[in-house]
């Protein structure tokens, strides 16, 4: 009997990758980032019938077979159930049980990658949070009804994300107020209005471009 393959996107800081893996048995495709039987002791996720798209230049390069490179993963985007909200209905290999399998709660939360912010729901078990979660050993975890920005698309069913090229997470409220930028709130994520450029620091009085603004202003 051969392995069941289902299509996944793999979204890099270059390229995006469309294919299909292959799991083993029951495995989830997380077992299978996160080192299981088939993927164990690999630093390369095997992909087929492969589509490579480059993000800037929109060249499109096809494979039968691809190794993408674990550690430069951003995220990895169920591609076979389509796009959707509301409870998870996609392929069982990819459903986002808690590794291993216990109850666990979902917060909404914003991821920060390079290049793309993630807006959807992760997991943590009883009693955890999010810190908990992010200080796993497993390098990938899973959200589910995700917003993908850049992108133009409905949220996807489920997102598989790499811890080690994440920026920062926050929590987000079910009816979040937009952000505005302030000189005494904590501005992260948002524009800088001194310089364009996304602010890091979040304080402006712990900023040195707004220190050395109002050093010019006198």
């Amino acid at each position: 009997m051969s392995e069941p393959k289902f299509k996944v996107q793999i979204y890099e800081p270059n390229n995006i990758f469309t294919g299909y893996v292959a799991c083993s048995g029951q495995e989830r495709f997380l077992d299978v980032l996160n080192g299981s039987s088939l993927g164990a002791g690999m630093v390369s996720l095997p992909l087929s019938q492969v589509e490579c798209s480059a993000v800037v230049t929109g060249e499109v390069v096809t494979a039968p077979l691809a190794y993408i490179n674990k550690a430069n993963i951003l995220f990895v985007k169920d591609y076979s159930a389509g796009s959707q909200t509301g409870p998870y209905t996609g392929p069982k290999y990819l459903e986002p049980k808690l590794y291993p399998f216990i109850i666990k709660s979902p917060i909404a939360v914003r991821v920060s990658l390079p290049f793309y912010t993630l807006t959807g729901q992760m997991y943590c078990a009883k009693g955890k949070g999010v810190e908990d979660a992010l200080d796993s050993g497993l390098r990938f975890f899973p959200m589910t009804n995700v917003e993908i920005s850049p992108g133009g698309e409905p949220p996807a069913s489920f997102v598989a994300v790499n811890k080690g090229q994440i920026l920062y997470v926050e929590p987000v409220g079910e009816k979040e107020e937009k952000r505005v930028f302030s000189i005494s709130g904590n501005n992260k994520g948002l524009w800088c209005p001194f310089k364009p450029i996304t602010c890091e620091e979040g304080y402006c009085h712990q900023c040195q471009i707004y220190l050395d603004r109002l050093k010019q202003n006198g």
